[in-house]
C-alpha cells in the first residue's frame, strides 16, 4: 500500500479520489497479469499506462490488455471521464450500477468480454453518451426503454448477447442514431415502426433474432440508410417497394425470411439496382429462375461490412 500512497502523494487533491478508484480497478481486474501495466501503483498518476489527462482524467483505454475479474463499483467515482474502453478482455460479472454516475462519458466500449446480467437502470444517467459498444458478451434481460433517453447516442451496438423481449419503440427517440446493431440476440415481436423515423440512420442490423411481422413501411423514410441486414428473422408480408428508392442504399440482406407474392415489385427493383444475386429468388436453396412463388426466401447481395470496420470504428 505504501507504493500506492507514493504514487498519488504528489497528485493534486482533486485527483486523489481518481487514484483510489483506479487502484480498485487494477486490483479487481488482475492488474499484475495485464499485458501492459507500466507505472501502475508505482509511478506518478499521469504516467500510468492507458490513461489520458487534461486538467483531470479524461480517457481510460485498456482494451485487449488481459483484464480479468469484475469491473469494480468504484468506476463510478471517475466522474470526469469522457471515454472508457475495456473491450477485448476477460471481464465477467454485471456492469456496476455506479457507471451511471459518469454523466460526461461520450464513449463506452465493453465489448468482447464475458459480462452478464441486465443493463443497470442507472445507465440512464449517461446523458452525454454518443457511442455504446456492448457486443460479444452474455448480457441478458430486455433492452430497456430508457435507452431512448440517451438522446445524443450516435451508435448502439449490442450484438451477440442474450437480450430478449421486444425491441423498444423508444429507440425512435434517438434522432442522432447512425448505427443500430442488435443482431444475434433473442429479440422477438415486430420491428417497431418508430425506427423508420430515424433520418440519420445509416446502418441497421437486426439479423438472427426470432422477430415476426413485416418490414415496417416507415423504412422507406430512411433516406441515409446504407446497409440493411435483417436476415434469419422469420419476417413475412410485403417488402415495401419504396425501399428501392432509398438513394444511399449500398447493401441489403433479407435472406431466410418468408415474404408474400406482393413483394415481387420490390424484388424487381432491387435486382435492377444490382443488389440481387442472380435471379435473387430461391426456395429451399433451389433457383426458381426468377419466378415469384407464393412464399420464398430472398437472397440478396453479399453481406455489408462488419459494423466494427465502418469508418470511425462505428460512428458515421
Amino acid at each position: 500500500m505504501k507504493h500506492v500512497i507514493a504514487a498519488y502523494r504528489s497528485t493534486p487533491l482533486s485527483l486523489e479520489s481518481d487514484s483510489l478508484a483506479l487502484v480498485a480497478l487494477y486490483q479487481s481486474t488482475g492488474g499484475p497479469d495485464w499485458k501492459n501495466n507500466d507505472n501502475w501503483l508505482t509511478g506518478p498518476l499521469h504516467t500510468w499506462y492507458g490513461l489520458e489527462f487534461g486538467v483531470f482524467l479524461r480517457h481510460i483505454n485498456l482494451r485487449d490488455n488481459n483484464l480479468s475479474g469484475v469491473i469494480p463499483p468504484e468506476i463510478g467515482e471517475l466522474v470526469t471521464l469522457e471515454r472508457l474502453d475495456l473491450s477485448g478482455n476477460q471481464l465477467s460479472g454485471e456492469i456496476p450500477s455506479g457507471i451511471g454516475n459518469l454523466s460526461g462519458l461520450v464513449y463506452l466500449n465493453l465489448s468482447h468480454n464475458g459480462l452478464s446480467g441486465p443493463l443497470p437502470d442507472e445507465m440512464v444517467g449517461l446523458e452525454s453518451l454518443r457511442e455504446l459498444q456492448l457486443a460479444m458478451n452474455s448480457l441478458a434481460g430486455s433492452i430497456p426503454a430508457w435507452v431512448g433517453n440517451l438522446t445524443h447516442l450516435n451508435w448502439l451496438q449490442a450484438n451477440y448477447n442474450n437480450f430478449s423481449g421486444s425491441i423498444p419503440p423508444e429507440l425512435g427517440l434517438l434522432t442522432d442514431l447512425a448505427g443500430l446493431v442488435l443482431s444475434d440476440n433473442l429479440l422477438e415481436g415486430p420491428i417497431p415502426s418508430e425506427i423508420g423515423g430515424l433520418s440519420a440512420l445509416g446502418y441497421i442490423d437486426l439479423s438472427s433474432n426470432p422477430l415476426e411481422g413485416p418490414l415496417p413501411e416507415s423504412f422507406i423514410n430512411l433516406a441515409n440508410l446504407r446497409y440493411l441486414l435483417v436476415f434469419d428473422c422469420g419476417l413475412e408480408g410485403v417488402i415495401p417497394v419504396g425501399i428501392c428508392d432509398l438513394p444511399n442504399l449500398e447493401g441489403i440482406n433479407i435472406n431466410q425470411n418468408l415474404f408474400d407474392l406482393e413483394s415481387c415489385p420490390a424484388v424487381s427493383c432491387l435486382k435492377a439496382r444490382g443488389l440481387l444475386q442472380g435471379t435473387g429468388v430461391q426456395q429451399n436453396g433451389i433457383d426458381l429462375g426468377g419466378e415469384c412463388p407464393e412464399k420464398y426466401v430472398l437472397t440478396l447481395s453479399a453481406d455489408p461490412p462488419e459494423a466494427a470496420t465502418l469508418e470511425g470504428g462505428g460512428v458515421f
